[in-house]
């Protein structure tokens, strides 16, 4: 079954990128990919790709033992993989004995992205883009979670105490560490509602570091992923990939289960905009798929897809952005997130919610920058004044106040 969305006329330094996101490592595709490095590949922008996109250590599975592949583009790709496999490693060890001083404390918890789905979906920690520690706890427990890291050497962050939030923040140095302590996985405009009793009820352990840990079982983690790649507009092709392999590691998925919970929790269009772009990866990565390539999704996935019109769109225009490394912004942005709400309540709410955050904005602009600061050498007495410059200078650079209002739009 070929790709229902394939990418065609790819240049080859991006069909390579795409090919070695694949989850599989089988000597078909390996053979693939080394057709393509025969071929005219831009090795600094391929290497520049995959950082952007947090994929590094995908590339260097696929391309460290090629020969086609350049010397000093193996030798930044070695070196880029053993520093990310060294942070991660890190984190693992960062990670039990936070899960154990929890543990200890009654508090029960569970690791989301990040460590967990390297485990599940790559089988190997190294082989993700692990930036912080996501683990989810109850809301009721988060003063006890908080108390624990603080006593450990962490510090708030961003704590964030208005209706929407749903983490909270808590970095240490010394190693450098952030730990994000989630009550929910999204923010209350833009909701996933996963019922409490299901969500503990669903999970697993994967191995970590030879550790087991808690974490969703690959059901309600694809779910997540999607999620989490919507809130973020499916920004770097790693959110892809990470759902492609979870999906690929986990062939005996009940997809009807997963079909329902999505409608049940008014999230089917977020879900199956993330299936439609890791369907891509899975089925071969644009029209030069190699023959016998099949996509890991059932035909009732694709069924719903094909009959969902912005789904299609929102794919067309999620790959765009992907390809040319120009993640969605502004009004692209917020049209996708207002587009994958299921229903005029939804939408409503979504848009209510970005409306209401053009004043903050507006005002961000209008506050003195470094520039402002060191433009102008002014007493403390007189320091107010700073805010009358700012303006002034925002209207000399865009010329026209409507011109500043778009800009806070696009900030926005």
């Amino acid at each position: 079954m070929a790709s229902r969305f394939p990418l065609r006329d790819l240049a080859p330094t991006e069909e390579l990128l795409l090919v070695c996101a694949h989850p599989d490592a089988s000597p078909q595709w390996r053979a693939r990919i080394a057709r393509l490095c025969e071929k005219e590949i831009h090795w600094p922008r391929l290497l520049d790709l995959g950082i952007r996109h947090g994929v590094s250590a995908l590339l260097y599975r696929a391309l460290g033992a090629e020969s086609g592949v350049p010397d000093d583009a193996r030798e930044q790709l070695l070196l880029t993989y053993t520093r990310r496999a060294a942070r991660n490693l890190l984190l693992a060890r960062e990670l039990t004995r936070i899960l154990a001083a929890f543990e200890a404390g009654g508090i029960p918890v569970f690791v989301h992205k990040g460590l967990a789905i390297a485990s599940q979906a790559y089988r190997d920690i190294t082989l993700r883009h692990v930036g912080d520690l996501d683990l989810v706890i109850g809301k009721e427990n988060l003063g006890r979670a908080r108390t624990i890291l603080v006593s450990s050497g962490y510090r708030c962050k961003a704590a964030r105490s208005d209706d929407g939030a749903y983490h909270e923040v808590l970095c240490r140095s010394s190693p450098e560490i952030v730990v994000e302590l989630h009550w929910a996985f999204t923010r209350a405009e833009w909701p996933l509602r996963v019922p409490w009793d299901v969500l503990w009820s669903r999970c697993i352990f994967t191995q970590v570091a030879n550790v087991p840990v808690p974490c969703l079982d690959p059901a309600l983690g694809i779910l997540a992923l999607c999620a989490h790649g919507g809130k973020e507009g499916w920004s770097r092709l790693a959110l892809v990939a990470d759902l492609a392999a979870l999906i690929h590691q986990h062939p005996g998925l009940d997809w009807g289960w997963i079909l329902q919970q999505a409608r049940r929790m008014e999230r089917e269009r977020m879900l199956l905009l993330g299936l439609s772009l890791a369907e891509v990866l899975l089925a071969g990565a644009g029209s030069a798929a190699p023959e016998g390539a099949l996509g890991a999704l059932p035909p009732s996935v694709f069924e719903r897809i094909e009959a969902n019109a912005a789904v299609r769109h929102l794919s067309r225009l999620v790959w765009r952005s992907l390809l040319s490394a120009q993640p969605l912004r502004g009004f692209d942005y917020h049209r996708t997130m207002w587009l994958l709400a299921e229903n005029p309540a939804g939408q409503a709410r979504y848009a209510a919610h970005a409306v209401t955050q053009l004043p903050r904005r507006v005002a961000n602009l209008l506050h003195p920058t470094e520039n402002d600061l060191q433009s102008v050498s002014l007493p403390s007495r007189l320091s107010f004044f700073y805010y009358v410059v700012r303006p002034l200078r925002l209207l000399h650079t865009y010329r026209h106040p409507f011109a500043l209002v778009k800009t806070a739009i696009r900030r926005l």
